[in-house]
């Protein structure tokens, strides 16, 4: 009855199942297809993971060994398809992957094949072994039952022990002897030796270990690739300042606009950015401001006073998480006032700067023809947003 029923809508039921796999078929292709934007040229396996689910929408999971998280991919900015990635993945770091769905699954092994099962022989017709016997003695005959078969469907007949409940061994028959035990004879000495064998817990270091090899190999960007950045600036005179950095990779303008003690600042300058690696680089850095006065004493007449702030420093910036980048430097600075020309000699004003007041307790140089000066060794802090990925 089922099966009529199965006939007589047999071309409805294949329709149907046509539609499924169809509408269930493009999803692989299309998730293969995908296009990225790779904006890092060496990423690792964790983050090429997480820049592919946001840029897809697709879950991943990792199933591999700290090493093989470790293993860089190393890509050339720019789009390409999921497919492609994948590809380069397995080429060079030997990892594979399955898609499963809109998941993707990553891992450090090949998928294991099925073994099929070895047939087993079944035992044929036993036959009954009988014994040797000894002059003297008279050995029992074991007594044996044959099972028939109620159908012909049932297995063939069984020589059967019914004192031991088991089928009697087949042919060829091997017959086992008493065996002469003698207790006198001392086994020899053994000693056991202990061996402690360090698992992956004891030893976390060796196991989580990358070769020099792997873990130095990086690729430094070009010499034309753009460098812009904006951020948030403290240091020991100007206690605040917005700045922002325009430029290449290695070669960068500066300007900060900020407060100090006495008034808002101006401040521009330039840098050289030297990368150690994909998230850490060396900066040395100059920058300059100035800012004038009028000065006026009874004696003499009002005049102006031009006082300016250098600065060279050397930093070092590390990347904190995504386009976030943190930024520490030690400078010199200088600061140095000079009047115009119809002064001889900028007055003493027993220590008293117009630009600023520094944090750090600083000496007046002695008034002399070409200005006064004070000179420090102070501190910068900067947090910068990478307007442009390396």
């Amino acid at each position: 009855m089922l099966m009529k029923y199965i006939l007589e809508r047999k071309p409805k039921f294949l329709l149907c199942c046509s539609v499924i796999i169809l509408f269930y078929l493009p999803l692989y292709a299309q998730l293969t297809q995908r296009v990225i934007t790779v904006t890092r040229s060496s990423m690792d396996i964790p983050g090429l993971a997480k820049t592919i689910a946001a840029q897809t929408g697709v879950a991943y999971s990792l199933n591999m060994q700290n090493t093989s998280l470790k293993k860089y991919v190393h890509l050339k900015p720019g789009k390409w398809k999921l497919e492609d990635v994948m590809k380069e993945v397995q080429a060079q770091v030997g990892l594979n992957y399955k898609i499963l769905g809109d998941h993707i699954l990553f891992t450090d092994y090949k998928p294991v094949k099925k073994i099929d099962s070895v047939p087993v022989n079944k035992p044929e017709n036993i036959q009954v072994a009988k014994p040797a016997n000894k002059a003297g003695h008279t050995s029992a005959k074991p007594f044996t039952k044959v099972v028939k078969p109620s159908s012909p469907k049932e297995r063939p007949a069984t020589a059967v022990n019914i004192s031991e409940g088991l089928p009697i061994a087949s042919s060829p028959v091997l017959i086992l002897t008493s065996l002469h035990t003698d207790y006198k004879v001392t086994p020899p000495a053994m000693h056991v030796k202990l061996v402690q064998v360090a698992s992956r817990e004891q030893n976390p270091l060796n196991a989580n270990r990358i070769s020099k090899k792997e873990s130095r190999h990086f690729e430094l960007p070009g010499w034309t690739s753009p460098l812009a950045a904006i951020g948030v600036t403290a240091n020991d005179i100007v206690y605040l300042s917005a700045t922002a950095k325009a430029g290449i990779q290695y070669v960068y303008g500066i300007g900060s606009l900020g407060f100090s003690s006495r008034g808002m600042r101006i401040r521009y300058g330039a840098g050289i950015r030297v990368p150690l690696d994909e998230d850490n680089a060396l900066h040395a850095e100059f920058t300059t401001g100035t800012f004038s006065r009028n000065y006026s004493d009874t004696i003499k007449p009002a005049t102006k006073i031009l006082e300016r702030l250098n600065s060279y420093g050397l930093s070092w910036s590390t990347t904190m998480s995504g386009r976030l980048q943190l930024q520490l430097e030690l400078n010199y600075s200088t600061l140095k006032k000079s009047g115009d020309s119809s002064l001889s000699s900028v007055p003493a004003e027993s220590n008293y700067f117009g630009y600023g007041k520094a944090l750090y307790r600083t000496k007046i140089s002695a008034v002399t023809n070409n200005g006064q000066q004070t000179s420090w060794i102070g501190a910068r802090i900067s947090l910068f947003y990478n307007l442009r990925r390396k």
